[in-house]
């Protein structure tokens, strides 16, 4: 008979080997990084005029607030009751069902590998380029303005993302403080270059931006080819069409928590993670207003909404080598080399910072499968001289080259930004159900967690949590019964589904793999991980 001491413990190790070093700021540096305002500027700002004309932005952007609240509300009474590392992936595999929380989690992961790989094409297909192609336009200087159509070429946006992925994976191998002082400089670079584009743009006139675009092309001409593209100006605004724009806004809005998924390596992560999310939306919130204002009043939804159709229908007739991103109107309006240096800094860096924590959360989200014995051990090293999770930082970047490969060569934006949003909604919801049913399926945990506040005798976490399953739930069918969202397609339904039920197929074979070695997972999952 195996003595106790053979007997192989429920968990890899004693301790997960991280180190708890990241404080509120580097927290909410962390959720910025992967909100990328600079990127919402357009993603989902500019989206909504050429998506839904009729919408009132702000007011999307108001109605969007409530149910995000909740949303940082279940995230911060989760981290609260277990502030480790993987977020929802612990969350929902104590609370509801291992191989649900490891489902979940597993296709935010893939598609968070996704969005790396986005996020390093654009540092060069919108970033760089359109710095170096609007400072040409200035300058007057063909040199310039070749080099940035050159950068924002597929190729060359996967051979700048390449770069961008590799760098930042070594540097993060290195330790964590160390990438996230890196990230901590691009994102406060970044939103420098942010303030300057949106103000350069709001205290300008629409004439003065009609006048900027007809420096360099012809205004009405853009309008015409939008036309021709299929592209109808509004003639009055709707609240149906202005509901309907939440969707898009959520895109931005519900990832503000992501620094719940390194919550092993926060200090006081029961304060700092709650502060960090409810501050980011906060933040998040103001400049999408500002920038649904400077969209209406300046650049005009009937142009915004006809660049957008002129660009993405490939049209020949669209004048300009790089997009026609909110960076780029406020390049060209600020008639200044040194704004546009400093805006397209902004831009690159925060989106560079953007792959830097997606690469962080995802490695860490690996490390605690691994930590549970759900996929293979060695994943769930930690280095004893970085005290970072090396071999999960690399498995991560390899999966995001390829998916950069995908992205860069193979699929639309469009479809490809409006796709992720039912994905990312599916693992959240997860997490609502999770939140209903956490204090009454783990009381004991419950009431010794800190989550443990009651409005008239019911939890908050399971009343946050019901609130959060119904908007979640209407946003869901919304996004599936409106072709507009460009998510209801065969393939993108079909990645979704793939995710999840690869992610199921591989929990089982883990779980079967482990019972032939003597290992019960459910112990695991009775408990949440060590430190």
């Amino acid at each position: 008979m195996a003595s106790e001491k053979d007997t192989p413990s429920v968990f890899i190790r004693e301790a997960t080997g991280l180190v708890r070093t990241l404080s509120f700021f580097d927290a909410l540096s962390s959720n910025l990084a992967i909100i990328n305002i600079a990127s919402a500027l357009t993603f989902p700002i500019l989206l909504i005029a050429y998506t839904f004309p009729q919408a009132n932005i702000p007011l999307s952007v108001l109605l969007t607030i409530p149910p995000v609240l909740v949303f940082n509300g279940v995230y911060s009474l989760f981290s609260r009751a277990m502030p480790r590392s993987g977020g929802d992936y612990v969350f929902i595999s104590r609370t509801l069902a291992p191989s649900l929380g490891f489902a979940a989690n597993f296709s935010f992961v893939m598609w968070n590998m996704f969005w790396i790989g986005v996020y390093a094409n654009w540092t060069s297909t919108i970033g760089l380029s359109t710095l170096f192609y609007t400072l040409g336009l200035e300058l007057k200087n063909s040199s310039y303005t070749s080099l940035g159509a050159a950068l924002a070429t597929p190729l060359a946006g996967f051979v700048t993302g390449s770069t961008v992925i590799a760098l930042v994976t070594l540097v993060s191998i290195l330790g964590i403080k160390k990438i996230i002082s890196v990230q901590n400089v691009f994102v406060v670079v970044g939103f420098i270059g942010t303030i300057a584009g949106l103000f350069t743009v709001l205290l300008s006139s629409h004439t003065e931006f009609v006048s900027a675009i007809n420096r360099f092309a012809s205004y009405s001409a853009i309008l015409a080819t939008g036309a021709s593209s299929g592209f109808s100006p509004p003639t009055h605004e709707t609240l149906r069409a202005t509901v309907l724009a939440t969707g898009l806004v959520a895109l931005t809005m519900l990832f503000g928590q992501f620094s719940v998924y390194v919550g092993g390596e926060i200090k006081r992560a029961k304060t700092n993670i709650p502060l960090a999310a409810f501050l980011t939306t906060i933040i998040t919130a103001l400049f999408l207003i500002l920038g649904g204002i400077a969209v209406s009043r300046v650049i005009g939804i009937d142009f915004a909404g006809a660049s957008q159709a002129a660009y993405y229908s490939a049209s020949s007739q669209y004048p300009f080598s790089v997009a026609p991103y909110f960076n780029f109107f406020a390049s060209l309006l600020s008639n200044n080399v040194f704004l546009v240096v400093l805006i397209g800094l902004g831009f690159t860096l925060w989106t560079a910072a953007g792959a830097i924590f997606n690469l962080i959360t995802n490695s860490r989200c690996i490390l605690a499968w691994s930590f549970d014995r759900v996929f293979p051990e060695v994943f769930g090293s930690v280095s004893e001289s970085f005290r970072t999770p090396v071999n999960s930082l690399i498995l991560t970047a390899l999966i995001s080259w390829v998916f950069l490969i995908l992205y860069s060569f193979f699929v639309s934006v469009v479809s490809f930004m409006a796709g992720t949003t039912l994905g990312y909604v599916f693992t959240f919801g997860s997490t609502a159900i999770a939140a209903i049913v956490f204090p009454f399926r783990k009381p004991k945990l419950y009431k010794r967690s800190g989550a443990d506040i009651e409005v008239r005798g019911v939890p908050l976490i399971a009343l946050l949590g019901a609130g959060l399953l119904v908007y979640f739930a209407l946003l869901s069918y919304a996004l599936l019964t409106n072709s507009a969202f460009g998510m209801n397609s065969p393939l993108s339904l079909l990645a979704i589904a793939a995710f999840w039920l690869f992610g199921i197929a591989l929990f089982f074979v883990f779980k079967w793999h482990q019972k032939r070695k003597g290992i019960n997972l459910e112990l695991a999952f009775n408990e949440i991980p060590p430190e």
